[in-house]
């Protein structure tokens, strides 16, 4: 069973604790049943977004490397390409800002923060992906971005998902 974000489509994994998006915030639907998850309570809710990515990390084993080895591991069974994908479209505010940072120049934060938030969905749904073959490493991933149209670019993340055992004697 996954559940995906009713804002951003974003997926998540069963037992992801909460009943909003990580991504943008939104309330998630239970893609099984078509229900709305049902919204945490104060009590219930992580305090921070660390506390949050600590409950994931706790829970999720799944290596992800950018070489086509895992030191001291060995890929045992191969569950093919992953990816995930995003599409970003900075607002017209965005836009107008970035175009004053090019008159004066210097780093645009809003497109950085954009770009970096980008990159966290394609890389988690990327992970989805080879969770659900069963994989518990993805080797060889990169990340690649393409400008689909004016001010519209995607943002994709691949690579090969893997089940791997640590060797013997390592």
């Amino acid at each position: 069973m996954t559940l995906s974000c009713t804002k951003c489509q974003s997926e998540f994994a069963d037992w992801y604790p909460h009943g909003r998006c990580r991504d943008c915030g939104s309330q998630l639907r239970n893609d099984a049943s078509g229900d709305l998850v049902p919204l945490p309570t104060p009590e219930t809710e992580a305090d921070s977004d660390a506390e949050l990515d600590t409950w994931i990390a706790e829970r999720d084993s799944l290596v992800v490397a950018t070489s086509n080895e895992v030191p001291g591991y060995e890929a045992v069974a191969f569950h093919g390409e992953v990816m995930g994908i995003t599409v970003l479209a900075p607002n017209v505010i965005s836009n107008l800002g970035a175009n004053m940072r090019k008159i004066v120049g210097g780093e645009v934060g809003v497109y950085v923060q954009i770009l970096t938030d980008a990159r966290k969905v394609a890389l988690t749904r990327m992970r989805a992906e080879a969770m659900n073959r069963g994989a518990n490493a993805v080797i060889a991933t990169r990340l690649d971005a393409n400008q689909i149209f004016n001010g519209v670019t995607e943002l994709i993340a691949y690579g090969t998902a893997v089940t791997i055992r640590a060797r013997e004697g390592f």
